[in-house]
């Protein structure tokens, strides 16, 4: 009798155990957009730790245009400020930023790369969203991805801006790392507000373009975290001579660049350079 009662216990354990695994295995990604929730023909998914979402159904909700090179094997994104690359299979997204006439992308390393699953596009969702000046926060509880945008819809973000702490490099060392001494030579003669991650550093080129004469100086006024994104705002101005100062007869390209620590931080955002 025991042996009996026994074994059917075992097999109601199994069975409750079963069970749980199979609901938990079940359970689907939810994707809430400025408190609605995203339907998708296809679910998105969750590989190494990052959630992989269907490139239209999320994307263009947010404001962006999304196109397909299908020779290519490669999905394009665009919004305002910048263009987004991201080829199947390939765990690096090009952007080109809209204010960088270089026409060079920045590239960027990813956790996981695009995916074709059932005739759609997946892409990493944190990483697209963040490009696009969204905040993305995770609720377990509800196994739900929480995405805040700057729409005009949306609930405004009352969180205050966060000052962030930056250096100004000395632009004599810059040679010193072969990376960041192409980037700045592509740049500094160009106007405009550049941002480049090196390791856990992000160093930003700040230039006012080409000048007449010199005399010009380029200064940051701040740098900013956005409320509670990772969206970090920098303004800078650049002061002209005065008639009275004494200045080189030449043209000339003044710039800075600062760096500070990444950690925080997922897109620059350049607002204009003010001039005075």
């Amino acid at each position: 009798m025991k042996n009996k009662l026994l074994a059917y216990l075992l097999v109601c354990m199994t069975a409750v155990t079963m069970f749980s695994i199979t609901g938990f295995a079940d359970q689907q990604v939810k994707i809430e957009l400025d408190g609605e929730v995203v339907s998708f023909d296809v679910q998105p998914i969750i590989e190494e730790g990052r959630i992989l979402v269907p490139v239209r159904s999320i994307f263009e909700k947010m404001g962006a245009e999304v196109s397909w090179n299908e020779d290519e094997k490669k999905a394009i994104i665009n919004d305002k400020y910048k263009t987004i690359e991201m080829l199947i299979g390939k765990e690096e997204a090009l952007i080109y930023r809209k204010y960088d006439f270089t026409g060079i992308p920045e590239k960027i390393a990813l956790d996981v790369p695009a995916q074709i699953i059932k005739d759609r596009t997946l892409l990493p969702l944190r990483f697209v969203a963040e490009a696009l000046e969204a905040e993305v926060n995770w609720d377990e509880g509800r196994y739900t991805a929480i995405i805040k945008t700057n729409s005009p819809g949306a609930m405004p973000d009352a969180q205050p801006n966060t000052p962030v702490l930056y250096e100004v490099v000395d632009l004599k060392v810059v040679n010193e790392n072969n990376e960041l001494a192409q980037w700045y030579k592509d740049r500094y003669k160009k106007e405009g507000i550049y941002a480049l991650q090196i390791a856990d550093e992000m160093y930003v080129l700040i230039s006012g373009g080409e000048r007449p004469t010199g005399g010009h100086v380029i200064h940051v006024d701040e740098v900013n975290i956005l409320g509670k994104s990772r969206i970090a705002s920098v303004k800078a101005t650049l002061y002209r001579p005065t008639p009275d100062m004494m200045v080189t007869q030449a043209i000339t390209y003044p710039h800075t660049m600062i760096k500070m620590s990444a950690a925080n931080i997922a897109v620059i955002r350049g607002e204009e350079i003010e001039y005075k």
